[in-house]
């Protein structure tokens, strides 16, 4: 094989590397988005879930009271709670067109919890921008 023709593949492996082998498999999938958005909640990484949202009125609204209520958790209860295994049933209902609609559950203690995720997918990235709770 000649120098012209391994220099054409090098780079044809790379540009193949680079278009999917770079992608952000934590928001590949509104799936994955909403795991991850819930697991970042979960940790008390609020940094982290905010970089999983649209910024607007009603994602930071929605942190800013997830962010006010744990706050009232010292680090002791932070700490167990942190520690607690969660479990989310995570269903698409709808996706389309770049928009998704997904649902969590979650089965905690004496109460299900169902909140609904819009997500728009935005180059290949998907991104929660409405949070509400399911009725």
């Amino acid at each position: 094989m000649n120098f012209i023709k391994l220099k054409a593949l090098f780079i044809f492996a790379l540009a193949i590397c680079l278009q999917f082998g770079c992608k952000n498999n934590e928001q590949s999938t509104p799936e994955n988005t909403v795991s991850n958005y819930l697991e970042a909640i979960d940790k008390f990484g609020f940094d982290a879930a905010k970089k999983l949202t649209i910024e607007n009125e009603n994602t930071i609204n929605t942190l800013e009271n997830i962010k006010k209520f744990s706050g009232k958790f010292d680090e002791a209860q932070k700490s167990k709670y942190i520690s607690e295994r969660k479990t989310y049933n995570i269903i698409v209902k709808s996706k389309s067109d770049g928009k998704a609609i997904v649902a969590a559950t979650n089965n905690q203690g004496m109460f299900i919890s169902s909140t609904l995720f819009e997500l728009v997918n935005k180059n290949g990235i998907w991104l929660i921008g409405n949070i509400k709770s399911e009725e």
